[in-house]
């Protein structure tokens, strides 16, 4: 029992070191809706590893269709941090009023992925 709850333990900690790898902030936006609003907003990923990070970025949510990344894809050499941008163009009116939340998706990507055909999991 003991040698069982020790390895349990052991793969924990592995598996919080490789969720450590990078950082996305900030976290969190709140925005108001004003029809026609246009705004710029900047985020940053850190990447804490000790290797080279490849990321891609997605938005997902009811409004993402109004947000557009400044770009799709990163690399980050370990311990940089890099900036990127964001602009949201609200539309005159929505559907459905209400609080909407929307989701900034950054993921690990293989080196090269644009490029090359692979299947492979996240």
């Amino acid at each position: 029992m003991g040698k069982r709850l020790l390895l349990i333990i052991l793969m924990f900690m592995l598996f919080l070191k490789e969720a450590d790898s990078f950082l996305v902030g900030p976290s969190l936006f709140n925005i108001d809706f004003e029809p026609n609003l246009r705004q710029e907003h900047g985020y940053y990923i850190i990447n804490n590893g000790d290797s080279v990070l490849y990321v891609e970025m997605n938005v997902t949510g009811y409004l993402a269709e109004y947000i557009t990344l400044n770009t799709g894809s990163a690399i980050i050499e370990p311990g940089e941090t890099q900036s990127f941008i964001f602009l949201l163009e609200l539309p005159l009116e929505v559907e459905k009023p209400g609080m909407h939340d929307n989701h900034l998706l950054v993921m690990e990507s293989a080196p090269g992925s644009e490029e090359e055909s692979m299947i492979g999991g996240r």
